[in-house]
């Protein structure tokens, strides 16, 4: 379930990132998956997503937006939380 609210969340930073800069396609998103905190309530735990699943969610969140044709190339990191580091289109 985190794994597709991530995908969702970066969809969103992706298109709006494209949005501002006049980019209709998105051709590729460098992303760096470290291990990202989520609360519910007064719960919170770390999450850890798999590179494999969190592909699998981008496509399906990428739909019908300009990136949907779009290459995800993921690095596993150290860091607390996931970050899109490049996003490259015309």
């Amino acid at each position: 379930m985190h794994d597709l609210l991530a995908a969702k969340d970066i969809i969103d930073e992706v298109v709006e990132n494209a949005n501002k800069n006049n980019l209709k396609k998105i051709s590729k998103v460098f992303i760096e998956l470290g291990n990202k905190e989520y609360s519910h309530g007064n719960h919170s735990h770390i999450d850890i997503i798999e590179p494999e699943n969190l592909e699998f969610n981008l496509k399906l969140a990428a739909k019908n937006t300009v990136a949907e044709n779009a290459k995800f190339i993921i690095k596993k990191s150290d860091i607390p939380d996931i970050l899109v580091k490049e996003i490259e289109g015309e």
